[in-house]
Order: C-alpha cells, then structure tokens, then sequence
C-alpha cells in the first residue's frame, strides 16, 4: 500500500506548490564539485525534506547550501550565532593543505512574487563569492549536532549555572511549546520558561508536578525545545536546517515529532530541511518529503519519493551488485519474489520504491550514476503510459542522457502481468476451478466460500484486495499475498516465465 496522505499533507503540499509570499526554497542545484557532492540537483515540493544517505554522500553540505540560500536584514540573528545570516564560509573549512571550493556555481529556485526566481552564487578559482546581500530575504536558522549536548555535559552551562536570568516569552507560546512536548514525549508538559546568559540557554519545564532545569532533562527532551523555541523564533514563512533531526529520541518520539512539525509549518508555512539516519522519520513523511543522496564514480544522484525501506536497505549495504529490481510497493515486490526461484533471489535485490513516480526517478538515477543493472517493473494498469515515463526519465536526466539510453531503457523498463493493478489482476486469475481447489486447501474453506471471498474481494476497492481476504478468512495479509501471487503463476504460467526470462537475459544467463 502507498502512503496515507492526511488532511495536514495535503494542506501542507497545497500551501507549499501555491504560496508565493513565503520566499520557500524549492531548488538547490550544483554545478561542479563541494566536498562529496558533484553536479547535483535537489527539488523540494514539500515544507519538510529529510534527506539520507550514506556518511560523506553530501547530506550535510546540501544542509549548508540550503542555510546560505537566503539573506536577512532583520533583528533577528540565530541562536549562538553572532551575524544575521550564513555565509559558505560559516559551513566550509579548510586546512593549509587542503584544495578549497573553486569553479562552482550554486543555482536556487525560489518561489516568490518577485519577476526574479532564481539566484546563483559562483566561485572562481582563488577568487570570492558574489556578493551575498543580493541574495532573496529570509530569516534563517541552522542547528548541527552539537544541540543534542545537554547542559549537564556543558562546562560553559556549568560554570554559568548561576548567571542566568529569565527571558521573557510569550505565555500563549511557551503553553504551545509545552503542548507540543507533551504530544512528542507522551508526558503531560507546562510551565515551559527560558533562561539564558550571554548566548547560551536554559530551559525549564514542569512535568507531573516536577519542575527541573536543562541540568536534570534528557538529551532529547532539551534538544527538541531548542527546536521548537528555535522554529518560532523565526517565525512564519521562516526556514529550519537541521543535521540528524532524530538524534536524542526514541523511535515514538521522532514518528511524533514529525507529526508535530507538519502541524507548525502547515501553521506557520515556514519550512524544513533536514538530514536523517532514521527510517522511522522518513516512513512519517509523504514522499514528496523524502530523498536519497547515492554517489558513484564521482557523480551524484539525488533521488526523492523513495521508500524508507529501499533508502535504508541501500544505506544497510544491503546489496548483491548484481540487479536491482524496482517495483511500486510491497505488492509488486512480492509478485517478482514469488516469481523468482531462489538460486536467483539471491542475485538480485528487490526494492518497493512508493510509487510509480519515484520508480521512474530512480531509474533514472541508476543511469546517471552509471549503474544500468536494474530493471523496473511497474503496474500493469502503468502499461499505456511508458512514453511518458521515459520522457519523464530523460527530463530528470535533462543534458545527461547519452545515446546509449533508449536502447538501454526499453530492456529495464517493464510491467507486471495485466492491465490492471496486481491486487485485482491477481485475485481475478485465481477463479478458475484450478485456483479455487488450490487455495480451498490452502485456507482449509469449500470452493465455494473461496469464491465468495474472492468476489467480495474485488468489490473492496482498489488495492484493498489482499487485505479483504485477509480479513474474511482470518489469516495474516503476507500469507494472503503470496498464497494468491503462488496460485496466480501455477494458473497462468506464462506470466512467471515472461517475468523470470526478463530477470534472467538481465542476468546474462539467458
């Protein structure tokens, strides 16, 4: 099944496309090389983008570039942070031996009401960048790893522990905070102040009846009210960049944190750019929100829509090398598996990427990293529209398509079996007698009754098939699928060989 979109996404994807008085970051786009990252674009089409990828792959450099996209002339100046606004400069460092940034060129897309959309910042070998105060406007705040230090490990907060004197916050926004904290930690929070002393901070907050300082919180609880208190400072329309949002919190309070996010930047319409080790703060965003930074021979690729669980399983190392198969969701997965014989499951990885989109994206990543071993296998109902995914394809490519890649892309591009989605295709070639007597075995019902289940399975809506059979005949959804999928290729046979005999020529064993 794909991803559920809430009243909030969709509110949130709406005000994101559509508002042009919020100045919001839709396009970050390398030209040459920064540390790790070579000739490499980033669309954002959604406030919140969390970014993965393996260590030195260009997650935290594409975290700078998007602090330094804007410039700011207001009061404003981000926490611990002494100017106004970022500077490459602040993010970029080098030793005396070391060959710093030269002969690049950083190209923004900025939705705005202005006639200008775009800005580009260059630098030319042993020269400086252009001039930052030309840059759109927009208050900024960037928060690195060093947030998730508590006080209790800080000798400065120590050493000042009785220096600090209270600043004045609003009593509407410190109860949202605390609400907040509430809904992400599942503890009743209140009574959430503020100290600070020259430009450190210390929060303090009352929980069952308890009130204690950033001495005695855990690391997460302190490193989420930075967060909040950092995010409405900047107020509405602002932009947030944070290194491993996760860091610090369990599994349930990241899933809740990013739930609470949505709700503030649908509020705020402010926006977020994050980098993520955690498969748990992808799966809670919708696709548009998730990308996928891979490296290979010196060029990046920068991929959105992919699924948590490709995304992981390729940052896992999880990979034979020898083929990657794609397919839109655990559905289409588990058809290629059951399909396959295992002498040749254990050559290939399958990966449900999310959607038919996100399948075409990462196809044409494989092409522009160079790694053509991989063959995609949409929905069968996705059938009629193949020239418009490779022109899709060729578009996310735009100058980088060779004159190898028509050939190459009719050998990986393929379908599932029918003309309609696999859920329903599947469930209609198993009511022939043969299928029926199968899997009245399987699930220990008549015929009869197999049949009822499978008709009132079709009638259950799209991509809801499996899970109305699972519910009739009391059995687990996985087993379901493939009792179905295994009843399927013993019916109609040709469907497997045609499957199998595409995997095995990619192979080079036929």
């Amino acid at each position: 099944m794909g991803y559920n979109y809430s009243a909030v996404d969709k509110k949130n994807l709406d005000w994101f496309k559509n508002d042009a008085t919020r100045n919001t970051l839709t396009t970050i786009e390398v030209k040459g090389r920064i540390r790790g990252l070579c000739d490499a674009k980033m669309h954002m089409e959604y406030p919140i983008s969390a970014i993965a990828g393996k260590n030195g792959c260009g997650k935290s450099t594409i975290l700078a570039l998007a602090a330094c996209a804007f410039h700011n002339e207001t009061e404003y100046s981000p926490y611990g942070f002494k100017k106004k606004y970022y500077t490459y400069g602040d993010f970029f460092t080098f030793a005396a031996n070391e060959d710093g940034i030269s002969n690049v060129s950083i190209n923004y897309t900025i939705n705005t009401t202005t006639d200008k959309k775009t800005d580009t910042r260059r630098k030319k070998p042993s020269g400086k960048w252009n001039d930052f105060n030309t840059r759109f406007k927009r208050k900024v705040a960037f928060l690195g790893i060093n947030r998730i230090v508590p006080p209790s490990e800080s000798n400065v907060h120590k050493n000042y522990k009785r220096l600090f004197t209270d600043e004045d916050i609003k009593q509407t926004l410190a109860t949202k905070i605390a609400d907040h904290m509430s809904k992400i930690f599942g503890h009743p929070y209140k009574n959430m102040t503020l100290q600070v002393h020259n430009t450190y901070r210390l929060f303090q907050v009352e929980r069952n009846h308890i009130s204690y300082s950033g001495f005695n919180m855990g690391a997460g609880e302190n490193a989420v009210l930075q967060l909040l208190i950092e995010l409405y400072t900047i107020g509405t329309g602002g932009l947030l960049v944070i290194d491993e949002l996760e860091l610090g919190l369990h599994i349930e309070a990241q899933i809740a944190l990013i739930h609470e996010l949505k709700e503030i930047c649908k509020d705020q319409k402010c926006q977020i750019v994050c980098s993520t080790h955690s498969e748990y703060i992808l799966d809670a965003l919708p696709p548009e929100g998730r990308f996928l930074i891979e490296g290979s021979g010196g060029v990046t690729a920068i991929v959105n829509g992919v699924s948590a669980r490709y995304a992981f399983g390729k940052m896992a190392g999880i990979s034979s090398q020898e083929l990657d198969i794609f397919t839109e969701d655990e559905v289409g997965a588990a058809v290629v598996r059951n399909y396959l014989p295992a002498n040749i499951r254990e050559r290939v990885n399958i990966y449900p990427i999310g959607s038919d989109q996100a399948v075409v994206r990462q196809i044409a990543a494989h092409y522009r990293i160079d790694k053509l071993n991989c063959i995609a296998f949409m929905d069968g109902d996705k059938r009629t529209a193949k020239k418009d995914q490779i022109s899709k394809a060729k578009s996310a490519l735009e100058s980088r398509v060779q004159d190898n890649f028509n050939g190459w892309i009719e050998t990986v591009l393929d379908y599932l079996p029918g003309e309609t989605w696999p859920e329903r295709y599947m469930v209609e070639s198993v009511m022939s007698e043969d299928g029926l007597i199968y899997l009245a075995e399987r699930w220990e019902l008549q015929k009869e009754e197999v049949t009822a289940v499978l008709e009132k399975a079709l009638a259950a809506g799209k991509h809801n098939e499996f899970y109305s059979i699972s519910q009739a005949v009391g059995l687990e959804l996985t087993n379901i699928r493939r009792d179905v999928i295994l009843c399927e290729a013993k019916t109609k046979p040709d469907d497997k060989s045609r499957i199998l005999n595409t995997v095995l020529k990619q192979l080079n064993i036929i």
